[in-house]
């Protein structure tokens, strides 16, 4: 298929589940998921640091660029999922969420790691800002050269990232971490896409 008909196919899928989101009950799904249900009806949603306007005619941007497709996909399949509660707090790798085999090792190196440490490997300072334009949070870490990050691509979808800093011994490298709820809270349906969702707000 071509690279435009991939997205036509793409674009498809979400209208068909922002169909579903509009015949929803938007007052129950916002207290599931802890978000505001504003009086003109639309939801007020905040991903990776942005904040994000949903209603009849779509997902927006409050800051009034235009909301990509990862965005909006991203959005419609949380807003869907059934997951409820808190999350877990248990941090596992994307490979083991679900319980499923998704790839194992070489599915988080290939889709997390190895695009962060090509754009940031050697800047730590550079990942710290991009890290911070995405709403990220640092963390109490153990060592100068280890900085552990929060970041949330939702409210109760939580992703969190140690980034080593070259050493005399060992090279720059990330460990990037889930809640094991995430499947919850994302649907099965975009959980595979939840890395390159992530990897594109964090590097562009």
């Amino acid at each position: 298929m071509s690279k435009e008909g991939c997205v036509d196919a793409n674009e498809r899928i979400y209208e068909e589940l922002f169909k579903r989101l509009k015949s929803s009950n938007l007052v129950e799904l916002a207290e599931r998921k802890g978000i505001s249900l504003c009086s003109d009806g639309s939801l007020l949603i905040t991903s990776f640091g942005q904040c994000y306007r949903v209603n009849d005619g779509g997902v927006a941007r409050e800051d009034g660029a235009e909301a990509g497709f990862k965005e909006r996909f991203a959005i419609v399949n949380y807003l869907l999922s059934d997951g409820s509660g808190e999350p877990s707090g248990e941090l596992i790798p994307f490979s083991r969420l679900g319980g499923f085999n998704l790839g194992r090792q070489r599915h988080d190196d290939r889709s997390l790691k190895l695009p962060i440490l090509a754009k940031f490997g050697e800047n730590y300072p550079a990942f710290a800002a991009a890290a911070e334009a995405i709403g990220g949070v640092e963390l109490e870490s153990a060592s100068r050269e280890e900085h552990r990050w929060r970041f949330y691509a939702f409210a109760k979808l939580p992703i969190t990232l140690t980034f080593y800093e070259r050493d005399m011994e060992f090279p720059p490298d990330v460990n990037v971490l889930f809640d094991s709820r995430a499947l919850d809270f994302i649907g099965l349906s975009c959980l595979g896409f939840l890395p390159d969702y992530f990897v594109t707000a964090l590097v562009g």
